[in-house]
């Protein structure tokens, strides 16, 4: 069912007589779209489309009844089940798994429409008690129906603010809901004119676990019941107010270290979209051949003869911020792979030129130069294959942002800087850094960046 209001939205039908449709329930104003799951599909479909802006897709479990329809809406139908029966029942849900979908810090709000004659049921939640890095649900004990934000305050210690209906709810009848969690307290409408409020900071929500509608995903029915909801489910929105952007230039870096036929690292959850990432992933074994991650694009691949460093690079979407990065390798190799996110690049253009060099037997590693212009930005990266250096000296006008040093005899370290805010002039480079211990081969990189 299509409605014109941003919000997280669940309307919820169940296989009763349904009265008139209650009033869609809308979130403040100034919140933008996360997602929006309009649960429109036809019959037997296993995708829950999302037509916001990061298309974040959800698995439809196959227990659940899509494309039902009544007069001009269409929505998906959660079958009854015993909420703590044996074997948890896992086609019950919807799940989308991304880090995009977590408040982290941010204004945030869920909106739904739900029937239902069941006292019981969760009915949307991203994490669950006992999750690192907090989690939000939305749940009805006993016929009331509670929204709970629990995330990590300042001093590391988990606060939860959870807002009670006050009233029975499982009634059989429409009632459009809004939860709206701020920094100070979260709120919940009902049917757009009773208001509950519980004051209260619940900090910071990031983890791991995908999303969830009509249940948990983490549960076995005898530990940890699965709290399955019986209903119709027409739409799920989820909106927040985004964090203003940051200042053009270095935003975060990550990075990892190993061996094997692949290489990792996970984008950090401070990105935002649009910023650039740009990854290094360098491996010792002449048969490995690198193979592009989907969605990135190859900027080019320096051989020292057995080192081999290639650099990608994309413009973060929703669906990227804390996401897992896996560049797979054709033979088993030891790897470094870093990450390093910019703020306020081109988004036509953001390379701007870059340049490659090797080197052999010489522990003392100078980049290329290029040219570039007037507030670009400038990226130095190296790579250094050794028996045992462990540490990098960098020259005093660059900033450092990620070094990573392998183990074992063969020891494969990088190390990535930049210049630390726009260049001065046209040219940038013939950096010279110099690795801790007697190195056998060498890869450099300089990239310039094209700032907005």
């Amino acid at each position: 069912m299509k409605r014109s209001v941003v919000g997280i939205a669940v309307a919820s039908v169940l296989l009763a007589p349904l009265g008139g449709m209650a009033a869609q329930a809308a979130p403040p104003s100034g919140m933008s779209v996360v997602a929006d799951w309009e649960m429109n599909e036809p019959p037997g479909a296993s995708v829950a489309k999302d037509s916001g802006p990061s298309h974040l897709d959800g698995a439809v479990g196959n227990v659940i009844r899509t494309g039902q329809v009544q007069g001009s809406s269409t929505f998906y139908t959660y079958p009854y089940g015993p909420p703590n029966k044996t074997p948890a029942d896992t086609p019950r849900l919807v799940t989308v798994d991304s880090a995009a979908l977590n408040p982290e810090n941010r204004d945030f709000s869920i909106s739904f429409t739900y029937r239902t004659t069941r006292d019981f049921g969760n009915i949307i939640q991203k994490g669950q008690h006992g999750a690192k890095g907090g989690y939000f649900k939305i749940e009805q004990p006993m016929g009331h129906l509670t929204c709970l934000f629990r995330g990590v305050l300042p001093n590391g210690q988990l606060n939860g603010v959870l807002v009670n209906s006050g009233i029975l709810l499982d009634d059989g009848n429409w009632h459009a809901i809004t939860c709206t969690r701020t920094a100070n307290e979260v709120t919940m409408t009902i049917d757009g004119t009773l208001t509950r409020r519980t004051t209260g900071q619940s900090g910071n929500i990031s983890n791991t676990v995908p999303l969830t509608i009509g249940g948990k995903t983490n549960c076995d029915q005898v530990a940890v019941t699965c709290d399955f909801f019986t209903g119709d489910i027409d739409r799920v929105e989820m909106d927040a107010v985004n964090p203003a952007p940051p200042p053009p230039g270095y935003l975060a870096s990550a990075g990892s270290a190993g061996s094997g036929t692949t290489a990792k690292v996970q984008v950090p959850a401070s990105v935002q979209p649009g910023a650039l990432l740009l990854m290094q992933t360098s491996y010792v074994n002449t048969a490995a051949v690198a193979a592009d991650p989907a969605g990135w694009t190859r900027l080019g691949t320096a051989n020292a003869a057995g080192l081999a460093s290639t650099v990608w690079w994309k413009l973060a979407t929703a669906a990227d911020v804390g996401s897992s990065v896996a560049v797979n390798l054709s033979a088993s190799a030891k790897w470094t792979s870093e990450l390093l996110a910019y703020a306020g690049v081109d988004q036509s253009q953001p390379i701007h030129n870059f340049s490659t060099a090797t080197d052999q037997f010489t522990s003392t590693h100078t980049t290329p130069a290029v040219s570039g212009d007037p507030g670009d930005w400038a990226v130095s990266l190296w790579s250094d294959k050794s028996s045992t250096a462990t540490s990098w000296t960098l020259p005093a006008s660059v900033q450092a942002r990620d070094t990573r040093i392998g183990a074992g005899t063969t020891h494969l370290s990088s190390v990535s800087a930049d210049s630390g805010g726009p260049l001065s002039g046209p040219d940038y480079g013939a950096l010279a850094a110099r690795s801790a211990g007697t190195s056998t081969r060498g890869t450099m990189w300089t990239i310039a960046l094209r700032m907005s």
